[in-house]
């Protein structure tokens, strides 16, 4: 993205320096003046020439050298239309490609919050049912305590009932020997 608008800045300078105002051109025309270091004697003096936007010559010397139509203004390597043209043509390159991943990236950050969403439900489904495991196990350790406790009391109850049988046999057997015991002397 930072190499985009680097190249669209430096084809805004190119622009800029391509299509010079006549009105500076003039006025550096009129800062030149003759001097010994600049025009030394024995040579002729160049009067400046001024461009119009559309490369034709507006003022200056009419000699034959000069035609009369537009001219190529190009600044060297680098400039002109063409080059230009290239450079805009790979920024258009550059910004297609960028928005093709944007979209791709769009469309797995859809699938990537899809896919987080259903996990959601799905973690949200385990917590209720581990909540609905949690509380029957602890309905069956209730369950398993009350039954403990019930057979704890049946347990003891069983054994006072053996108990007792056993005092009424022990009784009985007692009885017995002491009604044995009882004729045997008589």
């Amino acid at each position: 993205m930072n190499a985009t608008v680097l190249t669209l800045a430096a084809l805004a300078a190119l622009l800029a320096s391509s299509c010079v105002s006549s009105g500076d051109e003039l006025r550096q025309g009129q800062e030149h003046q003759a001097s010994v270091f600049t025009n030394p004697p024995g040579q002729e003096v160049a009067e400046p020439r001024l461009y119009a936007r559309d490369g034709t010559l507006i003022a200056g010397p009419a000699d034959a050298s000069q035609p009369a139509g537009p001219q190529s203004r190009e600044l060297g390597d680098g400039s002109g239309r063409m080059v230009l043209l290239e450079l805009y043509q790979n920024v258009i390159e550059e910004r297609d490609g960028l928005a093709l991943e944007v979209a791709a990236l769009r469309a797995e950050l859809e699938k990537t919050r899809a896919t987080q969403k259903s996990a959601e439900t799905e973690a949200l489904a385990q917590v209720s049912r581990v909540e609905a495991l949690e509380a029957e196990r602890a309905r069956l350790e209730q369950q398993a305590l009350e039954m403990a406790g019930r057979l704890t009391t049946a347990q003891i109850r069983r054994l006072q009932a053996e108990k007792l049988l056993l005092e009424n046999k022990l009784e009985a057997q007692r009885a017995r020997v002491a009604s044995a015991q009882a004729e045997a002397r008589s």
